[in-house]
């Protein structure tokens, strides 16, 4: 009703009368309360959306289901999907050539590197050099200490030794 008063009032060619004016003033009054009241309701379903959805990803987070968590993302990109910049979807022209292309592309990228400019390595940070007292053996004394340090009372892993058979066994 307010927004049919706010028309006719707004097509009305000759000057407004009080009664007129006064019908204009209430019809902008419910129109500003009913936007109002739509942008609560909104804004409420739109918090529930988003508190759904951060506990379907915790959930999917504490289960370790990747693939849910993925699925909820691409739910989130939905509707960036497809698109350029300026809101116009992307189609493709010819899919065989498209997919032509792509296989060109990556034909190419997989055999052959190319040469990488100097400027690039620059920016490339160095890997500390290779301990090569990794790849011995540890020392009896090192193992001492290790198993010295194990807490009891532990579940025994594959092999089935407890930390205590380790600890307090008898050698033969």
């Amino acid at each position: 009703m307010a927004r049919r008063d706010l028309h006719e009032a707004n097509r009305a060619q000759e000057p407004r009368t009080a009664v007129q004016s006064e019908r204009v003033r209430e019809a902008k009054r419910k129109m500003r309360e009913v936007t109002k009241k739509r942008r609560k309701c909104l804004n409420g379903w739109e918090r529930g959306w988003w508190k759904e959805l951060g506990e379907r990803m915790s959930d999917a987070a504490w289960r370790g289901d990747q693939g849910e968590m993925f699925r909820i993302l691409n739910e989130l990109r939905g509707a960036q999907k497809n698109k350029k910049r300026d809101g116009s979807k992307i189609v493709a022209e010819d899919n065989d050539k498209e997919r032509e292309a792509w296989k060109e592309h990556f034909a190419k990228v997989s055999e052959d590197m190319g040469e990488v400019p100097d400027h690039v390595w620059a920016n490339v940070t160095m890997l500390a050099e290779i301990k090569m007292w990794l790849g011995e053996c540890p020392e009896d004394l090192e193992l001492d200490m290790c198993v010295k340090n194990m807490n009891n009372k532990r579940r025994p892993g594959k092999d089935k030794f407890t930390t205590e058979l380790l600890k307090y066994g008898v050698m033969s």
